[in-house]
């Protein structure tokens, strides 16, 4: 599809659409898309193991496999089954407009992260060392970082698509999904909101099942068996959520496209 897409400007509630439509694709095939991105994150996993060059060409691949989550959810909510094969399915059809896509989205993803190093470095490794010093706040660090990384963020958020499926340069792809994003930023601003809260749910959920069913560690000298317990009991309530958390994000991508863009979501037959 090569036509240029008509975008629209939705109500702030479509947010929230946004994510109750990914929890009906999610819940259709929950098992496979959890698996799904299990897959993602391993192949993020080793990619960032090659030395040097390893994490630079994951970033580059970022968007072709967003493309990929993009064509499976419309292949899931058209009522047809979405197979391994498609996990590929972002490379395949325009690939060096989208590997262009990824080149520009590793350099703005490699500038936030100099650019928040050069702000926040020092309270980060604080952090991860349990050594935070009385004058460094962990919260604004994170806001601070999440600030930068934002307008990376909305310009790549409908990239993928527009340039996968209607044959957009990458540079004008990115403004276009950046126009899209801030056209309608109530929708995106609810959805935000909306899925932070739900991450708080999930987190309050672990908390709770680990006190409730955890060792007691509250007091006293904690044993190492107790420690084993708690680290076993969280692995296994968090794994599955955080697939499945993760696995809708990438189906919002989908939906948020499917509603700003209505009706310029191609219909190709799946993979096989």
């Amino acid at each position: 599809m090569s036509s240029s897409p008509q975008m629209r400007i939705v109500s702030a509630r479509r947010g929230w659409h946004w994510l109750r439509d990914a929890f009906a694709i999610l819940g259709r095939n929950l098992a496979l898309w959890m698996l799904f991105a299990f897959t993602y994150l391993v192949t993020l996993s080793v990619l960032s193991a090659i030395p040097f060059i390893g994490q630079f060409i994951f970033l580059v691949a970022t968007p072709a496999l967003t493309l990929s989550f993009t064509v499976m959810a419309r292949e899931s909510a058209g009522g047809r089954k979405i197979l391994p094969a498609l996990l590929l399915s972002g490379f395949r059809g325009n690939t060096l407009p989208i590997l262009i896509l990824g080149a520009i989205y590793a350099v703005a993803f490699i500038a936030v992260a100099e650019i928040s190093s050069a702000f926040y470095g020092d309270t980060l490794k604080a952090l991860l060392a349990g050594r935070l010093k009385p004058d460094q706040n962990p919260i604004a660090a994170i806001v601070g970082i999440s600030a930068f990384y934002l307008p990376v963020l909305i310009a790549f958020w409908f990239a993928p698509p527009l340039v996968g499926w209607h044959n957009m340069s990458a540079p004008k792809a990115v403004f276009f999904s950046l126009f899209a994003a801030l056209q309608n930023w109530r929708a995106m601003l609810l959805y935000g909101f909306v899925l932070l809260v739900l991450w708080g749910l999930a987190a309050g959920l672990l908390a709770g099942m680990i006190r409730l069913f955890g060792p007691d560690i509250g007091a006293g000298q904690v044993s190492a068996d107790a420690l084993r317990s708690v680290v076993m009991l969280a692995t296994v309530v968090a794994t599955p959520l955080a697939l499945a958390g993760f696995a809708l994000q990438l189906i919002t991508y989908y939906t948020s496209y499917r509603d700003i863009f209505a009706g310029d979501t191609p219909e190709p037959p799946a993979a096989s």
